[in-house]
């Protein structure tokens, strides 16, 4: 059984270029715990730097240009919960995974190994 720290923040990304080898852009989706405040914020989608040194990338699916937008479209309208101790972004991320595998977007399999890492 492998477990995943609830403390490590999940998201969804794709890069969309490189400003070098160690400085890549990408478009993330993800929800956020806002400092000082009791709530999570989902912003929608947004470009980011992402430096591939600091942070662990596990690939799970190439998507064409519409089933990105599709996958936007559904994270967008994914429920964000109250912090209530258990559910996290790593929950949301699962349940963004689980729309596109019910919607044709990526593969069971594709999203098998995410939610299998959080047993």
């Amino acid at each position: 059984m492998v477990f995943i720290d609830q403390e490590f923040h999940w998201s969804i990304s794709w890069t969309v270029g490189k400003l070098s080898n160690t400085q890549w852009v990408q478009r993330v989706l993800h929800v956020v715990r806002e400092v000082g405040y009791a709530h999570y914020t989902n912003w929608g989608p947004k470009t980011t730097f992402f430096e591939p040194a600091i942070r662990e990338a596990i690939p799970i699916a190439r998507l064409t240009h519409t089933h990105r937008q599709a996958l936007q479209r559904i994270a967008s309208s994914t429920e964000v919960y109250f912090p209530n101790g258990r559910w996290n972004c790593q929950d949301w991320v699962i349940e963004v995974l689980r729309q596109a595998v019910d919607e044709g977007l990526i593969s069971v399999c594709q999203n098998a190994s995410l939610a299998a890492a959080r047993q």
